[in-house]
């Protein structure tokens, strides 16, 4: 195997399983199985564990040598038939519109389950432009919105394990995310009072990596949360959402964003931070272990 992503942690599962249990959600309302864009990796866990759900994957993979074995993985499991592999970064494909091989992704669209399961955090090799990434996402939901998409899946995956996070992308994230907290001020000053406290607390001034990493959850989730409701129209499905925090493999710290997005005309001002703070205080939870039990507990519970 290229990777040990197949070895995954009790949390990992976990997870998995509660993005399945939103998928079932989506199978239904469609009455259909959906088309999956994304990042599964040269081990393709996550369609495997999800094939009996998806008519069509599209594969996107950074490295060629890989390529093969995606499609010798797909045969094995008998879904060689559904899988086209994008070459080249993920971000870049969605920004310039097409592959390394010149597949264009327009023809592709549009999306029922889009995976952006990222080995880094929100600003890996992302140098100056640090809106590179968010920039990406910010075109997929708009692209999405072009293609009229009732309803849509999207799972981000960012690695928030403090000692990858450089102190200038760390700066730049809470700068972003104080920004919207302002904004939210206007609408709802008890959620606003509750973020800005916990943001406030300074970041390099904590040896506590749970506070560190309950810190950058929070601000990733107010950033990417604003960064999908201003490009598009679509509110979040707050039944079918959640955002969790956990320990991946290696004892890497994951921070995972899972949404159900349901097309509307217009989504107001008000209406879309009153989303945000809905998520962010009733449904954003740190995945911890007690007695062997996993359980959900929510950050700023």
């Amino acid at each position: 195997m290229p990777y040990l992503q197949a070895i995954a942690t009790d949390r990992k599962k976990c997870v998995r399983q509660l993005d399945t249990n939103i998928i079932k959600t989506e199978l239904k309302a469609k009455d259909k199985k959906l088309k999956y864009f994304g990042l599964p990796g040269p081990d393709m866990v996550d369609c495997l564990t999800w094939k009996e759900y998806l008519q069509e994957i599209i594969a996107v993979e950074i490295e060629d040598k890989y390529i093969p074995y995606m499609f010798n993985t797909a045969c094995l499991h008998k879904i060689e038939g559904i899988l086209t592999v994008l070459y080249g970064d993920i971000d870049e494909i969605i920004l310039s519109g097409q592959d390394k091989n010149g597949i264009k992704i327009d023809p592709l669209l549009p999306f029922n389950l889009v995976n952006l399961d990222y080995e880094g955090p929100l600003s890996t090799a992302l140098g100056a432009a640090y809106s590179k990434r968010l920039e990406a996402l910010r075109k997929l939901v708009m692209m999405q919105t072009e293609k009229k998409v009732e309803s849509w899946l999207l799972f981000v995956t960012y690695n928030i394990s403090p000692y990858r996070w450089r102190e200038e992308y760390v700066e730049k994230l809470f700068e972003t995310a104080s920004k919207v907290i302002d904004e939210i001020r206007r609408y709802n000053v008890n959620i606003y009072t509750s973020l800005k406290q916990k943001l406030n607390y300074p970041y390099y001034n904590t040896s506590s990596l749970e506070e560190k990493v309950e810190l950058l959850t929070l601000a990733l989730s107010v950033v990417v949360l604003n960064t999908v409701l201003k490009a598009g129209k679509f509110e979040i499905d707050l039944d079918n959402s959640f955002v969790v925090t956990y320990e991946g493999g290696f004892n890497a710290k994951m921070c995972h964003i899972a949404l159900r997005l349901i097309r509307c005309e217009v989504l107001d001002t008000p209406t879309q931070y009153s989303q945000i703070c809905e998520l962010i205080t009733k449904k954003t939870f740190k995945l911890e272990k007690h007695n062997s039990e996993l359980s959900l507990k929510p950050i700023l519970g």
